[in-house]
């Protein structure tokens, strides 16, 4: 508000006025009457500049007047015009400020303001925000009866326009006991005030370098309206209530609880921030305290905020955050302290324009003792970069401490708070054995030895894969060469006996030696399939080995006097059986069959081979003369060396006979017996890397055997 000049007082005193005039007339040599009109004229122009000065202090816009010439009853009635900056533009921020006085002994019986403003405000009175609205089509009305006093007051508005139009209206009726009413409204005589001017809602006395305020619409003209779409009507604003208590400084331990948690500002420290501020700025705070050894926390109460945004830490872990400046925080934090040493850590932003951040920690222990930390200059920087420090429990000297940049209740911030946000009570995090770090080393220790011990079984099966590929190519090689040079010797040599047999007279006794060399070559021939039979790697199926089992018996007991009754599964599997299993189960077979035409007496013999369950069964049963089990002689190893050879490919051998009831010899070998271990194939790798050493053992086995009953 602009200084009013005292009012000039002009006393106009008759002889002093005759006694210059009669001077200045002897002086020039004129006559009185001459200067008459002269007198006269000045004395006109006086008179008109006191009434000039009279309406002028009669018009000011400090409006002191003797009735209420204008009433609530009509919203529109205390209001001035839309004024904003000299210049408008999108996204502008504009400060108001006006300045008004309530007489000297007088009392407020009412006091009403009313404001909007095209888009957003913030409104002040005496340094405190009273209220924030963006809604330009309703007028906010304010109570502020019971914050008017005797004396300067100054109301300030930091309004926003988000695009287009801008504007602000105002108006504000003071009624007085006496009758007498102030009227302040929004005209040409508020001041814009410059970006970056500090505490200027509190400024009693505006400096000559804020300009006024430029009215851009009177009320009513477009493109406002001419009445309000709805009155906000808020509650009545009570006084701060100030408490007065003695200073506590950054020490942490006192002896007595000198604050209270029931005024939220009891405490807090100071505004703090870095020692440059800047907009879309980060800063990070830490702070360390410490709970003497043996105590016990009874009550730990944490307040802060900061303008605009925080993340707060505690120990390295995250408690909250906020971005309401306005507010204040309260974080319980009874749960989480312990005996020892512990870090605050405080990670704030400011978006744009002032920044600080205000703090105040409360524990109290069990022997009465308090322990307070506050904002203020105690608090480090930390600069960005640095990892781990919201756990250091020792700041480098690096770091640089905090500055204040205003004390508690200074402007432009809060001297209260507009609202408690209370967090729920922390609780300390529950660590199971799983979740620490002994446990994870464990852990990755062991699944490092299953990757490489999977690394190394999956070499080994390619290894395995590699060395069976090839293995069936050398069985197919020798194969091969036992049937194109071999066998087709054996041949011309059985020829060539026959021939020179034949050019021998009957009672020749050479002719019988050939005739039984012949034979031996026959027999040979017939051992020679048989070898090339079990090398072959194209009849390693069961379909085959059923066939050739078959065919042998059919053989074996054409010259016997033992029928032969076969009793095949027609849809036998072509699964694979490979080169052991055959070969071994092939030996076991011919040996029971040798047994029964030596020692039986049989007449008949049964041959039953079935795949049951995953399983190949191969029964050979007679109807013989039997022999008693239990009478076996001990001293034969042909019925261990079967159980022996049958329980090395995981299979089993069942002997049952009794005298007078024949014999029945059941073999079976379980073909899932590699994949459901397959670490045998591992264990027993050699016996298909080295199947030579597989058939010296099987011909050692056949040499040690005794044709006897008891080793079928």
């Amino acid at each position: 508000m602009q200084k009013q000049a005292n009012t000039p007082t002009i006393v106009i005193n008759k002889n002093l006025l005759n006694l210059s005039v009669n001077l200045w007339l002897k002086r020039n040599g004129l006559c009185s009457f001459q200067f008459r009109g002269a007198t006269i004229l000045w004395l006109f122009l006086c008179l008109a500049s006191i009434t000039q000065l009279a309406n002028a202090r009669a018009t000011d816009h400090t409006d002191i007047v003797n009735q209420a010439q204008e009433s609530f009853d009509n919203p529109t009635n205390v209001l001035g015009s839309w004024i904003w900056g000299a210049h408008t533009s999108d996204g502008q921020t504009c400060q108001f400020w006006r300045s008004f006085e309530v007489p000297s002994g007088a009392t407020v019986t009412r006091a009403r303001l009313l404001v909007t403003v095209d888009n957003e405000h913030t409104l002040f009175f005496d340094g405190r925000e009273l209220g924030h609205r963006a809604e330009w089509r309703n007028l906010c009305e304010y109570d502020l009866t019971l914050l008017m006093s005797p004396g300067r007051h100054v109301l300030g508005v930091m309004a926003f326009n988000s695009k287009d139009f801008a504007g602000m209206i105002f108006g504000l009726r003071v009624e007085l006991a006496d009758g007498r009413t102030i009227q302040v409204k929004s005209d040409s005589s508020w001041r814009i005030i410059p970006v970056g001017v500090r505490g200027w809602e509190k400024m009693t006395e505006a400096p000559d370098t804020w300009q006024p305020a430029t009215v851009v619409a009177p009320l009513g003209a477009s493109p406002w309206w001419q009445k309000p779409a709805d009155i906000e009507v808020i509650p009545p604003i009570q006084p701060i209530k100030t408490f007065v208590g003695p200073s506590i400084g950054h020490s942490d331990i006192v002896n007595e609880a000198l604050g209270s948690f029931d005024n939220p500002t009891n405490v807090l420290g100071s505004w703090i921030w870095a020692a440059h501020i800047f907009d879309r700025q980060t800063c990070q705070f830490w702070r360390s305290f410490e709970i003497p050894s043996g105590a016990t926390v009874m009550r730990a109460r944490l307040r802060m905020t900061v303008d605009n945004e925080h993340t707060l830490l505690f120990d390295g872990r995250e408690l909250g955050r906020g971005a309401e400046w306005r507010n204040l925080c309260d974080y319980d934090l009874t749960y989480l302290m312990s005996p020892g040493r512990h870090v605050l850590g405080v990670m704030a932003f400011n978006s744009a324009g002032f920044a600080g951040m205000i703090f105040g920690l409360r524990v109290e222990l069990a022997d009465g003792r308090t322990l307070q930390v506050k904002s203020d200059s105690s608090w480090r920087i930390v600069p960005e970069g640095v990892r781990g420090w919201e756990k250091m429990t020792e700041a480098p000297d690096t770091w640089q401490p905090a500055t204040i940049v205003a004390p508690l209740g200074a402007l432009p911030w809060w001297q209260k708070p507009e609202d408690i946000e209370v967090v729920p009570p922390l609780q300390p995090i529950k660590s199971y054995f799983w979740q620490s770090s002994w446990f994870e080393i464990s852990l990755m220790v062991l699944c490092g030895l299953i990757l490489l011990i999977s690394l190394s079984l999956m070499a080994q099966l390619a290894l395995h894969q590699k060395e069976r590929w090839l293995l069936q190519q050398e069985r197919a090689r020798i194969a091969r060469d036992i049937h194109d040079d071999l066998g087709s010797r054996m041949t011309q040599l059985v020829l060539h006996g026959e021939v020179a047999q034949s050019e021998l007279s009957a009672e020749s006794e050479t002719r019988s030696q050939l005739q039984d060399i012949c034979e031996e070559a026959r027999g040979l021939l017939s051992s020679v399939d048989e070898i090339l039979w079990a090398v072959n790697p194209r009849r390693d199926t069961l379909r085959d080995f059923a066939s050739y089992v078959c065919g042998y018996a059919q053989e074996f007991f054409k010259l016997t006097s033992i029928q032969c009754i076969f009793d095949a599964d027609p849809e036998m599997s072509a699964a694979r059986f490979d080169l052991p299993l055959r070969r071994s189960l092939l030996m076991a077979i011919k040996e029971t069959f040798n047994n029964a035409v030596k020692h039986s007496g049989a007449t008949e013999l049964l041959l039953q081979i079935r795949w049951q369950r995953q399983k190949l069964i191969v029964v050979v049963q007679d109807n013989g003369k039997g022999f008693d089990m239990a009478k076996a002689k001990a001293g034969r190893n042909g019925l261990t060396n079967m159980s022996q050879r049958m329980k090395e490919l995981g299979g089993n051998c069942l002997v049952t006979s009794k005298p007078g009831h024949g014999c029945r010899v059941e073999f079976a070998i379980p073909l899932t017996h590699w994949r459901q271990r397959p670490w045998d194939w591992i264990l027993k790798a050699k016996r298909f890397s080295t199947p030579g050493n597989e058939m010296k053992q099987s011909r050692e086995n056949e040499g040690a055997k005794i044709h006897d009953p008891t080793n079928c």
